[in-house]
């Protein structure tokens, strides 16, 4: 529900010598769960009278409040995670993940987060709230689609109400459709006079930026869907070498496009997470046409590695039809090239792919 969005909304004040002093609201920031919360990095800079891009992590408090419920009850946060603002980075920037001092008031309720893929929100229509007035105020409109560096384009598209603009950074950004919080308002246009366009920055990326962000929040969609699993496999010895053979075969199918990705797994979970990321960014197209990603031909190849009765085999499997619909497709594919319906393929990699299916058709069916 769109209500539980203003009561995760907090307003971020600049820093004051009293607390009697007058309150300057500089941006604001949402509740991920009961002692968390993420803003941007540019607003913390400014709350403490900083340049927005200094990029040095703050060690002062930074305050806030709940406007709609506790207004004027400020809380007291520090930095947790600090992101800085970088000129046309892909990496995750301008986020800051502040750990609250304060028990926040009772009636907060923490947002849902969902991760969506490339182009998914597109035409969905999006509500904010952030304060270009002290009290705040609500913004509508349409989701525009993906620009460069991992922003999203929105804009109001009504000519009347609030757009999204000084005040808003660091606020949640709440999609009708999907019914949960997509991503962080992060700038406004200010190029064009009357301009209503906005960016964000999407969950996919603030997921990138602490990965303990699975632990902490309430995160629907793709990747939080099958991390668990996953972890599951990587800390349980007995499953190493599955593991390890899964990976190995992802490598030898996708060798010519290896770039970045290691030849073997790390030995650290939060160095291999990495990798899961990168993997689902990563695209393959078979001879049948069929698009899948390199996440999704390294789980197929980890579910060729269990027994079919094993839980984390079925959990795998239902991930994949979930999430790949033309799995069957993929399937059909991989036979047809075992029959020989596609001469052009280079051998190897044929007798490669009708080994996965075999095993896969016999043993996770």
């Amino acid at each position: 529900m769109v209500a539980s969005l203003e009561f995760s909304v907090v307003r971020i004040y600049k820093q004051r010598q009293n607390k009697d002093d007058k309150i300057e609201i500089v941006g604001a920031g949402f509740l991920i769960s009961s002692e968390y919360l993420i803003t941007c990095a540019h607003v913390v800079n400014k709350s403490l009278k900083l340049e927005v891009t200094s990029p040095e992590k703050p060690t002062d408090i930074i305050e806030c409040d709940s406007p709609i419920i506790a207004s004027g009850t400020s809380l007291e946060t520090t930095v947790e995670v600090w992101h800085p603002v970088k000129i046309n980075s892909n990496d995750p920037q301008d986020i800051a993940i502040l750990k609250l001092k304060d028990s926040v008031p009772s009636q907060a309720q923490p947002v849902s987060l969902i991760t969506s893929e490339i182009g998914d929100l597109s035409d969905h229509n999006y509500k904010a709230y952030g304060f270009s007035r002290d009290g705040g105020v609500w913004s509508d409109g349409k989701i525009i689609g993906h620009i460069a560096n991992n922003k999203i384009q929105i804009e109001d598209t009504k000519s009347t109400g609030y757009a999204v603009e000084g005040g808003f950074s660091g606020t949640a950004i709440w999609d009708e459709q999907l019914g949960g919080v997509v991503g962080m308002a992060v700038m406004a246009e200010k190029e064009k006079m009357f301009a209503k366009s906005a960016f964000f920055i999407p969950t996919n990326v603030l997921l990138k930026a602490w990965n303990k962000l699975l632990d902490i929040a309430q995160i629907e969609g793709k990747i939080p869907d099958i991390i668990s699993s996953i972890r599951c496999v990587f800390e349980n010895k007995n499953y190493q070498d599955q593991l390890n053979t899964a990976y190995e075969n992802l490598v030898i199918e996708v060798r010519d496009h290896l770039v970045d990705l290691p030849r073997k797994i790390p030995y650290s979970w939060s160095d291999f997470i990495e990798i899961i990321y990168q993997l689902d960014e990563k695209y393959f197209t078979y001879a049948s046409q069929s698009k899948f990603s390199w996440l999704e031909i390294f789980i197929g190849y980890l579910i060729i590695q269990f027994n079919s009765t094993d839980a984390l085999a079925k959990l795998l499997k239902e991930w994949l039809k979930k999430y790949q619909t033309k799995w069957e497709v993929w399937l059909f594919g991989f036979c047809y090239a075992m029959d020989g319906g596609y001469k052009g393929w280079n051998p190897y990699i044929e007798r490669h792919l009708a080994i996965f299916v075999n095993c896969f058709c016999s043993r996770a069916n």
